[in-house]
C-alpha cells in the first residue's frame, strides 16, 4: 500500500483507543491491523476518525474487529477514510460458525 495508492484492499484491524475530542482535530480511532499487509505491519497503528466511522447507529467500542477502507501511509503513520463493522455477510456464514 503506498501513499498515492487510489484503490486498495481493505484491511482488517482491532480498535486499540478510541479518543473523544471537543477541539478542531476531532475525534479518532487507533486500531492495529490483524495481519501484515505488505509495508503495514501489524506493529503499525492505523488512525481513522469516528466521523468516518459507519457502523449504522452501532457505537465503536475498545477490542472491536473493523474493516479500514482507504488505508495510506502519511508523514505521521497510517491513516484509513472509511471505517466499517466487521459482520457476517450471510446466513450460511453464521450457521457455519454457530457451536
Amino acid at each position: 500500500m503506498s501513499k498515492k495508492q487510489g484503490s486498495n484492499p481493505p484491511v482488517r484491524a482491532t480498535v486499540k483507543n478510541i479518543v473523544n475530542r471537543q477541539s478542531a482535530e476531532g475525534s479518532y480511532a487507533v486500531a492495529y491491523s490483524t495481519e501484515d499487509y505488505g509495508e503495514l505491519k501489524k506493529s503499525d497503528s492505523i488512525t481513522f476518525s469516528l466521523s468516518n466511522w459507519h457502523g449504522k447507529g452501532q457505537r465503536l467500542n475498545h477490542g472491536q474487529v473493523v474493516e479500514l477502507r482507504n488505508v495510506a501511509l502519511f508523514r505521521h503513520g497510517w491513516r484509513a477514510t472509511l471505517a466499517f463493522p466487521v459482520i457476517p455477510t450471510s446466513k450460511q456464514h453464521i450457521e457455519r460458525n454457530t457451536p
